[in-house]
């Protein structure tokens, strides 16, 4: 798998970045957040909102780690919803994927190719949880939301897979049984 140099990371790779997201104090009520801390750029006893994308979807258990009470006092001091917290973070993310694209691509090839964006999901995700995932990608400027692919991380993680394996050892009609170890998709 490929890994990445994200922000705040000091030059450590990773192939995934933590879904965390902390916006300064406002300098006056319902003005938009001026610098954006997210994914490695916390210190460890930073304030922050944590699993933020869990909270679209009412029916997921959230890690002990997460705070309900916490994340509601969090988003209204800043002036922000769920929908808003998702948004920024997709944002955030989109425009470092871009960033590193276009450093390694150039400006001008990343203009001419059509970008695809393709979003994974928890497969137990109720459909509403589904929709508003992609009207925070919507947001985020990702395309419009019927343009917008989603899979659920089970079978992300089995294409991975599959795409990863030497294609001479699979064949057509063959079954392929895969163990994923929790947290790795």
């Amino acid at each position: 798998m490929n890994t990445y140099s994200w922000p705040g990371g000091n030059g450590i790779t990773s192939d995934k970045v933590p879904t965390e997201i902390a916006y300064p104090k406002p300098t006056t009520p319902n003005t938009p957040p001026q610098s954006i801390h997210w994914g490695f750029q916390f210190r460890p006893e930073e304030r922050r909102i944590r699993c933020i994308k869990l909270f679209l979807d009412r029916n997921q258990k959230l890690p002990s780690f997460v705070s309900p009470l916490d994340t509601a006092s969090q988003l209204r001091a800043s002036g922000r919803t769920v929908m808003d917290a998702v948004s920024d973070y997709l944002t955030q993310l989109m425009g470092h994927t871009m960033e590193q694209l276009v450093r390694r691509y150039g400006r001008d090839f990343m203009r001419s190719v059509e970008k695809e964006y393709v979003l994974t999901v928890p497969a137990v995700w109720s459909d509403a949880a589904k929709h508003a995932t992609l009207q925070a990608a919507e947001r985020a400027g990702m395309g419009r939301m019927s343009d917008i692919r989603m899979i659920s991380e089970p079978e992300a993680a089995a294409l991975y897979t599959l795409k990863s394996v030497q294609t001479s050892g699979v064949k057509v009609g063959d079954n392929v049984s895969l163990a994923i170890a929790k947290g790795s998709a």
